[in-house]
């Protein structure tokens, strides 16, 4: 899968140094994978969750993060929507919440 933004990634591991490796990890997964459907997801991420909007939710670190994607299995692209803690998840809107492009 092509992730866009790898900048996001590493500004989002430098912020949340405590999970950078789980993060990174997830990356070059994600990356070298392609992903057909839900269920291809599912079988390598058991707790991910699928919303609206072609968006899933993946539990990072033992639930304790949260990354928000758009995926396009047509065009195998991931776009990052969100990342943070689940205490910050629990403040925003999963369905609509879109990334903040900012210079880490």
């Amino acid at each position: 899968m092509n992730i866009i933004n790898r900048r996001t990634i590493n500004g989002y591991c430098r912020q949340y140094a405590e999970v950078s490796g789980t993060l990174r990890s997830w990356y070059h997964h994600v990356s070298k994978v392609k992903w057909e459907s839900f269920q291809d997801i599912q079988r390598d991420y058991n707790s991910v969750d699928a919303i609206k909007d072609n968006r899933y939710i993946f539990n990072l670190k033992g639930g304790d993060y949260r990354l928000i994607v758009r995926i396009s299995f047509e065009y195998k692209a991931v776009t990052i929507k969100w990342f943070g803690s689940h205490a910050e998840y629990n403040k925003i809107d999963a369905n609509t919440i879109n990334q903040e492009f900012k210079k880490f």
